[in-house]
């Protein structure tokens, strides 16, 4: 059978990559995105034999299937070291859940991803001879660059530039990526996510061959893969059932990894709701890219104006779209439709009121304003069918919405709408306990700044 490399989401005919590559380079050489060359398909039959199977034994099952110059014994023995934390499925009402993505190290769903593509690299390190240190650049709306930042923290040959927005996330999010110190450069960007995304992306171009770089975002694929370890699991538990996971979406790579899965063989079909970034569902609705200003909304780390994740969409179901969100080549829409079952703007009023829903008919259950973006486009879809006399695409299928972060990480927005906080866990507590470490360079929306800041410390 052939094997898996990894092409680029613009260029088919450039040279593509094996999975070290594209994990340690990021991205190829014209900016755009590493993306498997095929996807393997796994039979139901196999899937569920892994139904009695712990979680760090089904990330090993899946990511053998895109790795493989490391042995399966390593793999298991690599995933049992960092899957050490539960993904609790909770029920809402019939046939309605929360899977809570919320129970690593930093309390976000990055978390899943972030400790396996980390222990991964320190892999292909610790049998590497060449020991260079390598400089992981990454941007962050909030929950990646905190998830990188622990996940990477203290290791020996690696250091960690996370740029964040200044003014668009919270005290918690910020802490989590200012406290660390050692091998962790958090840099407080005057700007948006956009920019900071801009400011990574031109520095990988720049900066070739003066500096070992590597990308930590969801544009690296080995941030993504992992993420489809949660779908599989989620399945499992629901005991083989047909699910549509209502997925809250900014930059897209949950959702993507949501579609590898699918194409793996796993029966799902999916729904997401964004906040007012409405480039997608726009996109869905229009077959048009309309780029527009970011909007500040209290689920922070969705306003995403430039998803780079689409340029996988595109190209999975036949299209291309560019760096510049310009489409090449339009995608598939019917096969789009058939598996995105439903696209909406969530608006901040929503938010609030599906936040208190839950938590006044629910024992008094806490969601954050993530979670409570899929909770809600649920209800939309639910109430859809109903005026369609229930007869709906989403007939016979389990609801399974992602809760992708800890209410504790966004005090102030639920003690504003219940009057109330929730607990921090303690993986968050102890971040609140240092922030008089809280300590991040500063800087504004400036590429030379960034670039000279880089060459200063690390060449």
């Amino acid at each position: 059978m052939e094997r898996i490399v990894y092409t680029n989401t613009l260029d088919d005919s450039a040279k593509p990559a094996d999975f070290k590559t594209a994990l340690f380079k990021g991205q190829p050489e014209n900016g755009e995105l590493y993306i498997p060359n095929r996807f393997p398909k796994m039979k139901l039959t196999d899937i569920l034999d892994m139904t009695d199977c712990e979680y760090y034994e089904i990330a090993a099952n899946v990511m053998k299937q895109f790795i493989t110059d490391i042995s399966y014994d390593d793999l298991i023995s690599i995933c049992k070291k960092v899957y050490n934390f539960e993904h609790p499925i909770e029920k809402l009402g019939e046939n309605q859940y929360i899977l809570r993505l919320d129970r690593g190290p930093t309390a976000s769903f990055k978390d899943n991803a972030a400790v396996l593509m980390a222990a991964l690299m320190n892999h292909y390190i610790g049998i590497s001879e060449n020991k260079k240190k390598l400089q992981i650049l990454t941007a962050t709306s909030g929950d990646t660059g905190s998830a990188v930042a622990n996940a990477y923290y203290g290791f020996e040959n690696v250091n960690v530039v996370v740029l964040f927005p200044a003014k668009d996330i919270s005290l918690n999010q910020r802490l989590q990526m200012t406290t660390l110190g050692k091998n962790i450069y958090p840099i407080a960007v005057n700007g948006n996510f956009d920019a900071c995304q801009d400011m990574v992306t031109k520095a990988f171009s720049h900066l070739d061959g003066q500096l070992l770089l590597g990308s930590a975002n969801s544009i690296n694929i080995g941030r993504l893969l992992p993420q489809m370890i949660y779908y599989f699991d989620s399945f499992l538990r629901m005991y083989g059932k047909p699910i549509i996971f209502s997925v809250p979406s900014g930059n897209f790579g949950n959702l993507t990894a949501g579609l590898m899965a699918e194409r793996l063989g796993l029966p799902v079909r999916f729904i997401t709701g964004t906040n007012a970034n409405s480039y997608f569902p726009e996109f869905l609705q229009t077959e048009k890219v309309v780029v527009k200003n970011s909007a500040s909304c209290s689920s922070s780390a969705m306003s995403v104006t430039k998803p780079s994740n689409m340029r996988r969409i595109f190209y999975m179901y036949g299209g291309k779209l560019n760096k510049e969100q310009k489409i090449v080549q339009a995608p598939n829409m019917e096969s789009l439709r058939d598996d995105i079952l439903s696209a909406d703007v969530i608006n901040e009023k929503e938010v609030d009121e599906t936040i208190k829903w839950v938590y006044n008919n629910f024992d008094k259950k806490y969601i954050e304003p993530h979670g409570a973006v899929a909770i809600a486009e649920m209800l939309r879809v639910i109430k859809q069918a109903e005026k369609n006399n229930g007869k709906e695409e989403t007939d016979g299928f389990t609801i399974v919405c992602h809760e992708t972060a800890h209410p504790a990480k966004f005090p102030d927005k639920i003690k504003s709408l219940l009057g109330v906080e929730p607990q921090p866990l303690p993986n968050l507590q102890k971040f609140l306990d240092n922030k008089d470490k809280d300590f991040a360079y500063e800087m504004s929306y400036n590429q030379n700044e960034f670039e000279n800041f880089l060459l200063k410390n690390f060449k």
